[in-house]
């Protein structure tokens, strides 16, 4: 496993890697290593794939604002509940003071 991360991001001293990478600077193998360069990071060109991207990047941000909304409603909610609470205590107190005075 180790072996095979070293091949992947070309750092290290493996033969396969370093003969290929003997010319370039150590900046120029991180950049290019296969990890990094490989074609599944690499944008699609089928319009149908880059399509679904799309719709997916809309529901994505739908998401995004419907979450921040539920969020705001909860805080509310939250708050108020904070605010009946403060005041169930206050007159709690104020019963209890009443009775035993």
């Amino acid at each position: 496993l180790l072996a095979r991360i070293r091949d992947l991001t070309m750092i290290g001293a493996s033969s396969t890697a370093m003969t290929a990478a003997s010319s370039s600077s150590a900046s120029d193998r991180h950049v290019n290593c296969p990890i990094i360069t490989s074609d599944r990071y690499n944008l699609p060109s089928d319009p149908e794939q880059i399509d679904r991207l799309e719709r997916l990047c809309h529901r994505v941000a739908n998401l995004h604002v419907r979450s921040g909304k539920v969020a705001k409603r909860v805080d509310n909610m939250l708050d108020c509940y904070s605010n009946v609470m403060a005041a169930l205590s206050e007159k709690i107190v104020l019963v209890e003071e009443e009775l035993r005075g």
